[in-house]
């Protein structure tokens, strides 16, 4: 499917939410999507024109709205509060192009996309699971310890980044270099 310039129906829409809450990077959605494309430069670009005017504005606060309907199917008086917390994370799982509620908290304090996962499943490990009542300063203080040699676990195999490098783009990202 290449459908470069024409109008995005609601299943292609949905075909690239899922490589993107899936981890899959830009590059890829952009060539899957966009191959038709002989530019890399303009593939990438029509793919994130598509990608968020679609998904970071309309899909996102669609999502949420939904969520917040009398008849949305949520039973929300019947949820627990951690149940909740995981509920109205479903827009920023999107948003962030994430699928877990420990890599949203990650990415809501800058770490990389790519990293987000991995070092949000340390982080929850460490904290017994208990992610939803940590403030942002609790967060970014943990992240703010790693040593290099953990940031360098968080790399995948095929990353052209160090651990460092993540480190430096996390603290630019952050402020706190």
């Amino acid at each position: 499917m290449n459908p470069s310039d024409q109008q995005f129906d609601r299943s292609s829409i949905s075909r690239i939410i899922i490589d993107w809450v899936n981890g899959k990077s830009i590059n890829f959605i952009a060539t899957k999507y966009f191959g038709s494309e002989s530019d890399d430069r303009k593939r990438v670009e029509k793919c994130s024109k598509v990608m968020y005017s679609y998904m970071a504005n309309a899909a996102t606060w669609g999502l949420a709205a939904i969520q917040k309907m009398p008849n949305s199917g949520v039973d929300w008086e019947r949820l627990s509060d951690t149940e909740k917390k995981k509920m109205s994370n479903l827009p920023a799982l999107l948003h962030y192009g994430v699928n877990t509620d420990e890599a949203v908290l990650m990415r809501k304090n800058s770490i990389p996309r790519s990293i987000a996962k991995r070092i949000g499943e340390l982080y929850s490990s460490s904290h017994q699971g208990e992610i939803f009542n940590k403030s942002s300063s609790e967060v970014n203080d943990w992240i703010n310890s790693l040593p290099v040699d953990t940031w360098n676990t968080f790399k995948s195999s095929n990353s052209q980044l160090t651990g460092r490098e993540y480190q430096r783009i996390w603290k630019k990202l952050s402020g706190n270099s």
